[in-house]
């Protein structure tokens, strides 16, 4: 099993959301047993904790989110339009790559 380098733990450890201020409950339905779901995975998963896409989801909203394209792709889109209230869709476009509105 691979273990995680140190940067990867402090920057798991310092992740917050552009979506809501409070980390501590579920996103959708403010249950309190929460997962960090970073919005944009795979490549983009340290991007994602970098600038703030993720949001806490309780266990059942976060299989949800990660299983259902449809309720996925809603939610990459909420982001993108938080971010572009205070920059531009060219700087969107440079850190994840893809335009999903």
């Amino acid at each position: 099993m691979k273990t995680k380098s140190s940067k990867l733990r402090k920057l798991e450890k310092g992740r917050y959301s552009i979506l809501t201020k409070d980390m501590d409950s579920c996103f959708l339905c403010k249950y309190q047993l929460v997962d960090i779901h970073e919005i944009y995975g795979g490549s983009n998963r340290k991007k994602s904790m970098e600038h703030g896409f993720c949001v806490p989801l309780c266990r059942y909203h976060h299989e949800m989110v990660t299983n259902k394209p449809l309720q996925n792709l809603v939610l990459k889109q909420m982001c993108q339009k938080e971010f572009e209230k205070n920059h531009t869709r060219e700087e969107f476009m440079i850190i994840i790559g893809r335009n999903y509105l």
